[in-house]
């Protein structure tokens, strides 16, 4: 069947796009951005995907989206976990959902897909979750949003909507193309720290490829409104520290902290983050679910014809995943680190790296783009080019472009990333704002340049990379420079990779 399906470059989404489409569905896509679709479809290797550009809170949009659908897979909405969770995120989420359910219904499509989460209905003593929990009330920002969601849901099913309402727990496991979960992504700093915070404490986790798959197996027609609860497994304390031990020959150790202080910290570090954006795991609403939570009854998965894989299984591809994204290093992923293939790109070497939490904060991302590159411009100089602002780690050099509109050279200092026979990829970060940095839109005009690495002035070609090959390069970037996950996960737009090489001809700008 034709499947509309809004999400579908996100964690979930996306890996319930490649299923779907793996299992003979015909998928549109309403993507804001079309390259991140790319990016998608390249790393699952799937045919073309239909798809409109567009927000799911615009009715033409939606309506272009739905145009000859049969079923509906509704997979967006808001995804932070931070108190600081944007209003009006939370709000075009809620109106999203509105928009594309009533719509959807308005169009006899059967069935309609709603991916809510246990986090739509979780709230302090509310006890083992059922289907027929109501929405929560509790007043966190990520599960308010998902409650608002949730009974806009709940009210077309009771008008006698074919609406089955889908309540994940904590998904993890491979990224969709460059996509990691929110959740996922806080389950790495986790493990990053090696230490286990508590006792008494247990999260439910569940694989996102056997969520795609469950969301895939509910694409059949005639069985009116549905709810399907599927917590996974609920893992506490003692049962992490086994399976990490046994994945990574890490002791993790616990800590003997109360649940009540851990939930205090979590508001701590809410308050923080008003002031002072980092990036960080532990939040209210993570350690109110860690440290509250009393489990699920989950539906019979076996009547869609799933089954949730091995705890351990999920956890060591997880834990592959999140060092091949840079999330993890060597000595954090311990004995589960597989043995790298042959490649003559050198690999990242110790050294200082910016700090996370300062990068990703918004007085970094607002000054950076003034301040950073006339504080590398004037370190150039002064050096004659032979250094700039950087470190063994995450080194730099100076781009000479032609402007695109000017004709005239450019000089933009980069993050850049060293290959084989003195070769380099750079990206299009730009501090993770919403449009692509002008040195970019320079060399889609002109292809030659010039760099200065190391005091050495080279012409170099360029050539912007897509597909499996930018997928291929782009995990060997952020080895060098994992903030660039981060930054991709927060713009629309994919940045733009290119790759550099040496141009025999002398043909520089």
């Amino acid at each position: 069947m034709r499947v509309m399906m809004t999400g579908a470059t996100g964690f979930i989404g996306g890996h319930t796009a490649a299923r779907a489409i793996q299992a003979g569905h015909e998928v549109c896509a309403l993507v804001r951005s079309a390259q991140k679709l790319e990016s998608l479809r390249a790393a699952f290797d799937l045919p073309s995907i239909d798809y409109v550009v567009g927000d799911m809170t615009d009715p033409g949009a939606v309506e272009a989206a739905l145009d000859g659908a049969d079923a509906a897979i509704h997979s967006a909405a808001v995804v932070s976990l931070d108190a600081r969770g944007n209003a009006q995120g939370i709000e075009n989420s809620i109106a999203g959902a509105r928009l594309v359910l009533h719509q959807a219904h308005a169009l006899d499509l059967d069935p309609i897909i709603h991916v809510s989460s246990v986090a739509a209905l979780f709230e302090p003593g509310a006890g083992s979750l059922t289907v027929d929990h109501p929405p929560s009330s509790a007043g966190f920002t990520y599960g308010q949003a998902k409650a608002d969601a949730e009974m806009v849901a709940r009210k077309l099913q009771a008008d006698g909507a074919p609406i089955a309402i889908v309540y994940p727990s904590a998904v993890i496991g491979p990224p969709a193309g460059s996509a990691f979960g929110e959740a996922s992504e806080d389950m790495a700093r986790f493990t990053a720290t090696g230490i286990l915070p508590t006792r008494r404490a247990a999260v439910a986790i569940s694989d996102v490829r056997d969520m795609a798959s469950l969301i895939v197996a509910l694409l059949e027609q005639g069985h009116g409104p549905r709810r399907i609860m599927c917590g996974g497994h609920l893992v506490d304390m003692e049962l992490f520290a086994t399976i990490y031990r046994n994945l990574t020959g890490r002791r993790f150790p616990m800590m003997p902290l109360p649940p009540s202080a851990l939930r205090g910290m979590g508001r701590l570090a809410d308050s923080i983050r008003r002031v002072v954006p980092i990036n960080a795991a532990m939040n209210r609403f993570s350690m109110s679910v860690l440290t509250q939570w009393e489990g699920s009854e989950d539906s019979d998965l076996a009547e869609y014809g799933v089954q949730f894989r091995d705890i351990e299984e999920t956890f060591a591809d997880s834990l592959a995943a999140w060092h091949k994204a840079g999330l993890l290093s060597d000595r954090q992923i311990g004995k589960a680190l597989s043995v790298p293939e042959p490649s003559a790109a050198p690999t990242p070497p110790k050294g200082f790296r910016m700090p996370a939490r300062v990068v990703l904060s918004r007085p970094f991302r607002t000054l950076g783009p003034v301040v950073v590159p006339r504080v590398h411009r004037a370190i150039s100089r002064l050096t004659r080019g032979r250094t700039l602002l950087d470190s063994a780690a995450q080194p730099m050099l100076m781009l000479y472009t032609t402007g695109a509109k000017t004709g005239q050279t450019r000089e933009t200092p980069l993050g850049a990333v060293p290959l084989e026979e003195g070769r380099f990829l750079v990206v299009g970060s730009n501090f993770a704002r919403d449009h692509h940095p002008a040195w970019t839109a320079n060399l889609l005009a002109n292809p030659h340049a010039e760099i200065v690495y190391r005091g050495k002035r080279t012409p170099m070609r360029t050539r912007l990379l897509a597909g499996a090959e930018r997928e291929a390069r782009w995990q060997t970037a952020v080895a060098w420079y994992p903030l660039w996950i981060q930054y991709d996960a927060v713009t629309e737009r994919e940045l733009r990779l290119f790759e550099l090489e040496p141009d025999i001809d002398g043909e520089g700008s």
